[in-house]
């Protein structure tokens, strides 16, 4: 996996990733199961995160001159993607689950998670300690 990420886009990888990071911390399932099913998508056809080696020891030529695009084929096994479009399926999979349970989510049939966080400033959560009266203040 992390051999994959350099040679095959690890910049635009690191960004998907941060990407992904920060909508589950403020808990936008909607936008992580966005992206993650846009990765798979991509991975399958081998256009994102897909298997590069750095060196090729018997020619010794670098990096994008052996991926090829196109669906996992097994004779030439040069676009591993695929492995990644499972991955990214199962991501995308576990922030939907989270959807129906969200506190304030029109699709919610019991809701046990906290909000969505939609502006830093008005975090429901964020409580100072020795402040007593923004405690009642919490949404339960």
């Amino acid at each position: 996996g992390a051999q994959m990420m350099p040679p095959a886009g690890g910049v635009v990888f690191g960004i998907i990733l941060c990407a992904i990071c920060c909508f589950a911390l403020d808990r936008k399932f909607e936008e992580s199961v966005f992206i993650s099913c846009v990765s798979a998508l991509l991975s399958l056809f081998g256009i994102f995160a897909s298997h590069n080696d750095i060196v090729d020891m018997g020619t010794g030529v670098r990096g994008p001159e052996h991926q090829t695009l196109g669906v996992y084929d097994m004779s030439e096994g040069r676009n591993n993607g695929w492995k990644w479009a499972i991955a990214w399926t199962m991501t995308a999979a576990f922030f939907a689950c989270h959807i129906p349970f969200q506190k304030g989510n029109p699709r919610a049939f019991m809701e046990t998670l906290p909000p969505r966080i939609e502006d830093d400033d008005a975090d429901p959560y964020d409580v100072i300690e020795d402040d007593v009266s923004q405690v009642s203040q919490i949404p339960k």
